[in-house]
């Protein structure tokens, strides 16, 4: 226990890692103290004589990120690592009932296994942001938003590495939350950017059909005020404040609605044990036609 940042009331202190303000104390008894970045009212609480970590011959930084392969990312904690799971679409198989015998297979260029489809279910019940594609009628992979935000988007790529910044990919479901990719300049291989993305809640049906009264436009907001919710692995994450988000609809009949301009932000998260600030791509206006963009990202992003 120690004194809050006002001096007035004991509380837990927040260990490395953790979370921290101005008021809301690192243990000093442990070496730790607030790192505050610039124009912030957070931190994270870090060691004041940090240990590096050294992974296979190369030595990172506290706080540094790295690849141990394309699949995990990695974080250097103290002389300590944890490694996140870039591919969680492949611990969860599609719907039986429109995915019939699920298959992981290996795709050219990329690093996550998709699923496959072997006898695709042609009905109605699938909606129309539903998308699939594969080498047969009788083979495919397929992304249905009956499985919430681990649904994979097969349009989705990881851009290729080269030394320029690249672009951000294609968000990795088409409901839900999902990630994006991008490779860092001069880091071609090693260094990958993600963020987090969401396109439109799944099976929301304010987002799929409007009254006669109401104008279908490319882009929607809630009404209200909403937490952004996704999971890491098997811990459950929550944005900290909650937010008007916009989405691109899908009202449009015989259209394809996606991100037209977009704008990373940088959102804090509660993840039950830990606080963490993850990038989170904006979505400021969607954009309505005939064929989905076929690029490997959707369109302009700020940042």
């Amino acid at each position: 226990m120690v004194l809050d940042g006002c001096g007035c009331c004991y509380m837990c202190a927040r260990q490395h890692g953790d979370l921290c303000t101005r008021r809301a104390n690192c243990d000093t008894f442990k070496g730790l103290h607030c790192d505050i970045p610039r124009r912030m009212s957070n931190g994270l609480c870090r060691s004041n004589n940090p240990l590096s970590c050294v992974v296979n011959g190369l030595v990172y930084r506290d706080g540094d990120q790295f690849h141990l392969d394309c699949r995990r990312l990695c974080t250097c904690q103290n002389g300590n690592y944890g490694c996140a799971d870039l591919c969680p679409q492949e611990y969860k198989a599609p719907d039986p009932e429109y995915c019939k015998n699920a298959k992981l297979v290996a795709v050219p260029g990329q690093c996550c296994h998709q699923w496959t489809c072997n006898g695709f279910n042609y009905t109605n019940k699938s909606p129309r942001h539903a998308e699939w594609t594969g080498p047969s009628a009788n083979m495919m992979m397929i992304s249905h938003p009956a499985q919430g935000p681990r649904d994979v988007d097969i349009q989705s790529a990881e851009p290729q590495c080269t030394d320029e910044k690249s672009d951000w990919s294609r968000c990795s479901v088409t409901c839900g939350v999902g990630i994006s990719f991008r490779y860092k300049p001069r880091s071609c291989g090693k260094e990958k950017e993600t963020r987090l993305c969401y396109l439109r809640p799944c099976m929301d049906n304010a987002l799929y059909s409007l009254g006669k009264k109401r104008k279908c436009t490319p882009t929607t907001r809630l009404k209200e005020k909403d937490y952004i919710m996704y999971k890491d692995k098997n811990t459950e994450c929550r944005s900290v404040k909650k937010y008007r988000m916009k989405f691109c609809t899908t009202c449009s009949k015989n259209r394809c609605c996606y991100p037209y301009k977009m704008q990373t932000r940088n959102l804090e998260f509660d993840c039950g044990s830990s606080f963490k600030y993850l990038q989170y791509a904006w979505i400021k206006r969607c954009k309505c036609s005939k064929k989905c963009p076929r690029d490997k990202q959707y369109g302009k992003t700020d940042s």
